[in-house]
């Protein structure tokens, strides 16, 4: 089995890098893939004999830097390939311990956490608007795809051999930090084995941080629309149109707090078959009888909370003198928002 390889994007990350490169083990092949650094990045990749370095000239994105010396590195033989950003942040003492932690679990992706239980978390020093993004950005990752990771922006990785493959075969579509939630979304989805590994993450030596907002807005994009969440919407949406009309229609026939319980117990089952069928089809359940059935009662049970709130705010907002069809919309609106954060935590893991 070959020594692993290392592929660290660079641009503009000499004082970093040249810090990383001292501390990697010699048999180790590092491939720096640089975005057109001017500040001596290039003649310090150069002065160690370990590494090949890739000048791409110009800014071309920091995941399509990842898949190029990843692509050089499956070329090369690797069986395992770490990447690490070259700002200083990531201790490449930890990667060893990352390699041997795949070969031992026969993991094909393991992402360095900074956020599992085990993690000391050094990255309480990141400044404090850094550090809210990427928990709020890792939240929605864990409420759109899934609880089965802690930390998907982190850039501190290693790859068997067959996810590397895997991603050079079907390359992430997006770029940037939305680009390495895809990367683990997608190899999670093929069935390949993900699994962390807790790491502190150090303050950068030098450089500057690769995130703009642009980026930070990509990401939530790509949360919204790519994830579990839209179709949740969605269904909630639809649920909705079918709360108010079946609410309107037995209104005129029936008290209209029974119309309004009776409108709920419709929703609540339509949402389940939708979501079960549509919205999380994609994730690894178990489809057994016993299990769908478990996920309806469970369902059902984290619904009461979001019916009561629904009929609650209905009750009182109706009662103060409001539209019942607003109040309804209003009620539906808070129980939804309830609703799927139970789902996501307690039903469809």
């Amino acid at each position: 089995m070959s020594d692993p390889f290392i592929v660290i994007p660079t641009l503009n990350e000499q004082e970093g890098l040249d810090s990383i490169l001292r501390a990697v083990p010699p048999q180790y092949t590092v491939i720096v893939v640089d975005d057109g650094s001017i500040d001596g990045t290039q003649q310090v990749a150069l002065s160690y004999t370990n590494t090949i370095f890739i000048n791409r000239g110009k800014k071309l994105g920091l995941v399509s830097a990842y898949i190029e010396g990843i692509g050089v590195a499956v070329s090369k033989g690797a069986d395992y390939i770490c990447v690490m950003d070259g700002d200083g942040q990531h201790d490449p003492s930890v990667l060893e311990k990352m390699v041997i932690f795949a070969k031992e679990n026969k993991a094909d992706l393991v992402v360095g956490s900074r956020y599992s239980e085990h993690s000391k978390n050094k990255s309480n020093e990141m400044h404090f608007i850094r550090k809210l993004i990427s928990r709020t950005a890792n939240s929605m990752f864990r409420m759109s795809f899934g609880k089965y990771l802690h930390d998907a922006t982190s850039g501190l990785r290693v790859y068997s051999k067959k996810a590397a493959i895997e991603l050079l075969n079907n390359p992430p579509r997006q770029g940037s930090y939305a680009g390495q939630v895809e990367i683990v979304s997608e190899l999670h989805a093929k069935g390949l084995n993900i699994m962390e590994f807790p790491v502190d993450f150090s303050r950068r030596i030098g450089g500057e941080s690769k995130l703009r907002s642009r980026d930070v807005l990509s990401f939530f994009t790509f949360i919204l629309f790519y994830g579990n969440l839209w179709k949740y919407l969605t269904v909630g949406l639809l649920g909705l149109i079918l709360n108010e009309f079946v609410l309107y229609s037995l209104s005129f026939q029936i008290n209209y707090v029974f119309a309004e319980f009776a409108a709920i117990e419709v929703t609540v089952l339509t949402n389940f078959l939708f979501n079960e069928y549509w919205t999380f089809r994609g994730r690894i359940l178990n489809r057994k009888i016993s299990r769908f059935v478990m996920r309806i009662a469970k369902f059902n049970v984290a619904s009461y909370g979001g019916v009561i709130i629904n009929f609650l705010v209905f009750v009182i907002l109706s009662t103060v003198g409001l539209n019942i069809l607003v109040s309804n919309f209003i009620g539906i609106n808070l129980a939804f928002i309830y609703r799927y954060v139970v789902s996501v935590n307690a039903v469809w893991i």
